[in-house]
């Protein structure tokens, strides 16, 4: 379904709990690449609406998350390839 949960957590700080302060890069159908704050985590992001839009798979079909983390505290998402 498009509110189905999914998502990866980076920066993880402590203290050890639930949902720890950190960033996560979602996997949610509806928001799958937007990145989150999470936990109380300060975040400055961007996310370009048209290009989820024409990189997302139909519903039921795979799509593809790649995530890095640059060494300067960046995170980039792409969805299928699409930044």
């Amino acid at each position: 379904t498009p509110d189905s949960n999914s998502g990866c957590l980076l920066h993880i700080q402590m203290p050890h709990k639930v949902m720890p302060k950190s960033v996560e890069p979602q996997g949610r159908y509806k928001d799958h690449g937007k990145i989150y704050a999470v936990g109380g985590a300060k975040l400055e992001a961007t996310f370009d609406a048209e290009a989820h839009k024409k990189a997302l798979r139909p519903m039921g079909q795979w799509s593809t998350t790649e995530v890095a983390c640059g060494p300067d505290g960046t995170v980039t998402v792409k969805l299928n390839g699409v930044p």
